[in-house]
C-alpha cells in the first residue's frame, strides 16, 4: 500500500512539474516579446518553430524565427501584454496561452503553443487586432 502511494505521489509531481515548465516557457516568451528582448528565448523554443505574423505563416529554424519576430517587434514597439487565458489544444498535445500585446502600433493578439512532452515553444502567432 505504501509503495502504491509513493508511485502515485511521484507521478503526480512529475505531471505537475511538466505543466509548470510549459506555463513557465509561455510566460517567459511573452514577457520577452513584450520587452522586445529575445536574447534568452532560443533555449525555450523547439528546433523548428511555426511563426505566424499577421497571417503570414512559416516553419522556421528557431534562430530564423527569432530574427523575423524581432524585426517585427522593432517595427511595432511593444509596450506590455496581458494574459487572457490558457488551456490545452484539441489534440491535447499542445498547451496554448493567449495574450493581448500592447504596442506603439496598436493592439495585437499573441498565441504561444508549447509542446506537452518538453515544454518548449512550438508555435507563435502574432496578429494585429
Amino acid at each position: 500500500m505504501n509503495l502504491k502511494r509513493m508511485k502515485f505521489t511521484l507521478v503526480f509531481f512529475c505531471i505537475l512539474s511538466c505543466s509548470f515548465l510549459q506555463a513557465q516557457a509561455s510566460q517567459l516568451i511573452m514577457e520577452e516579446i513584450a520587452k522586445n528582448d529575445l536574447s534568452l528565448s532560443e533555449d525555450k523554443l523547439s528546433t523548428w518553430v511555426i511563426l505566424s505574423i499577421n497571417n503570414d505563416s512559416a516553419t522556421l529554424r528557431k534562430t530564423d524565427a527569432l530574427k523575423r519576430l524581432s524585426s517585427y517587434l522593432t517595427t511595432i514597439q511593444p509596450t506590455g501584454y496581458k494574459t487572457r487565458h490558457s488551456g490545452k489544444a484539441d489534440d491535447k498535445r499542445l498547451i496554448y496561452t493567449v495574450a493581448n500585446l500592447s504596442s506603439i502600433a496598436g493592439q495585437h493578439r499573441l498565441f504561444v503553443f508549447t509542446e506537452d512532452e518538453n515544454g518548449r515553444v512550438k508555435e507563435i502567432r502574432l496578429s494585429a487586432i
